[in-house]
């Protein structure tokens, strides 16, 4: 499956992100965020390196 996340760099959407991406490792995100004064990429440190997960 695949998911697209919109404004994935904020606290509800990074940790929507880290859940979903440790409990369906076998799902695609891409996570698209403006990066405004809300988004801060810090909050996807655990799964930028993931092969599931892509920052657009």
């Amino acid at each position: 499956m695949k998911l697209l996340v919109t404004g994935g760099a904020g606290f509800i959407g990074s940790n929507f992100i880290r859940y979903m991406s440790m409990a369906y490792p076998e799902y695609t995100i891409l996570n698209v965020d403006s990066l405004t004064y809300a988004g801060n990429l810090n909050n996807l440190n655990i799964v930028e390196n993931s092969q599931n997960y892509h920052f657009l």
